[in-house]
């Protein structure tokens, strides 16, 4: 037997087997050349950058221990500087009843506790306060303290609900807040 003949039986009774696999063969090719044409290349491209940027990384973290101390001393001396002086306590507690006010809220009272932090030239202030408003006054009220140039933590926020009338749902907020002043030796 002939192959011409065999090769016509099987193309005329498996015709379609055979486009598909010839199709599926032609789509492997296709594949495998945009795989190897064009997403090799850019993948090693991202390699050698990675490795590069590694090596980099590595180079510049690399600080010797006199350099890292000398380093933490000039940032210290920087945050001292951004401190205020104990004077400007006052200052501080009128910037609060002015964003209180802003925002059409009321301080009744402020409480603070004064600490002093050993071998440091730094006096920790605690202020403890409420305030009674709708929600967005409040919300207004602390993004203002978030905004300030103070050095302001928020310790501890309580929110509860308040006696107001039924179209202004009125909310009291605690707020227990530190905030760091200089001395005046360490100054």
């Amino acid at each position: 037997m002939s192959r011409k003949p065999l090769l016509i039986t099987i193309w005329t009774t498996h015709r379609l087997l055979l486009i598909v696999l010839g199709g599926l063969f032609l789509l492997n090719i296709l594949l495998f050349s945009v795989l190897y044409f064009v997403v090799a290349p850019k993948l090693s491209q991202t390699e050698r950058d990675l490795a590069l940027l590694q090596q980099q990384s590595r180079r510049s973290g690399v600080v010797a221990p006199q350099q890292a101390y000398e380093q933490g001393i000039k940032d210290y001396e920087h945050f001292r500087t951004l401190l205020p002086s104990l004077r400007n306590f006052s200052d501080l507690i009128g910037d609060l009843y002015t964003l209180a006010e802003k925002c059409n809220l009321e301080i009744g009272q402020i409480g603070y506790t004064q600490k002093e932090i050993p071998d440091s030239g730094l006096l920790a202030y605690a202020l403890k306060f409420s305030l009674i408003g709708t929600y967005d006054e409040l919300k207004r009220f602390v993004y203002g303290l978030e905004e300030s140039k103070r050095l302001v933590v928020i310790e501890q926020m309580t929110l509860n609900a308040a006696k107001g009338d039924e179209d202004n749902a009125l909310v009291s907020l605690s707020l227990s807040l530190t905030t760091y002043f200089g001395t005046e030796e360490g100054q």
